[in-house]
């Protein structure tokens, strides 16, 4: 008499494993390669980008991403500079540390593009006369993809990783 045994939810569960394993390894080379391709001024970009594990009832996937608006500005850009179009013509950007406003340290990059003062003063910050810096004008944020460029340079390293392991796990 010949017995059959199923061994298939086992196979399942393995490959389950190995393929989780992979998308953990995956997600955290296309976070690290993003980290190095961003723009650093505070750093809040940076430490945004991450990885999520994704599991369904027939597959899995690993999403890469940002929930930081920045994130955005510096992979599409703003303005003139928007990769899919923009506002054309520059505006001004209050200073201040509220929503749809640019901190200070940041807004004395923006030397080049203009500024509007508060009481008339021609310096960043507070000063015995009570100047403040209150607008930048920008004509917006040329994108830096760092998303993209980190897809590009891993792309086929990383299908040539899952190659290699799944054909020597099928053998």
């Amino acid at each position: 008499m010949v017995q059959l045994t199923d061994n298939s939810p086992a196979v399942r569960a393995a490959m389950s494993a190995a393929v989780r394993a992979f998308l953990h390894e995956a997600g955290g080379e296309l976070v690290a390669q993003m980290q190095k391709n961003v723009r650093v001024d505070t750093g809040q970009t940076k430490n945004s980008y991450a990885y999520r594990i994704i599991e369904g009832a027939d597959e899995q996937k690993c999403v890469v991403g940002s929930d930081y608006m920045n994130a955005v500005y510096e992979e599409f850009g703003t303005g003139e500079y928007a990769l899919h179009g923009g506002r054309k013509g520059g505006w001004w950007i209050k200073v201040g540390n509220g929503a749809g406003q640019i901190p200070l340290k940041a807004a004395k990059k923006y030397r080049w593009a203009g500024y509007r003062y508060v009481n008339g003063s021609k310096s960043f910050g507070s000063r015995s006369d009570g100047g403040t810096i209150a607008y930048v004008f920008t004509y917006g944020k040329k994108p830096d993809k760092p998303m993209r460029r980190a897809y590009e340079k891993l792309r086929e390293p990383i299908q040539d990783e899952l190659e290699r392991r799944f054909s020597a796990e099928m053998r």
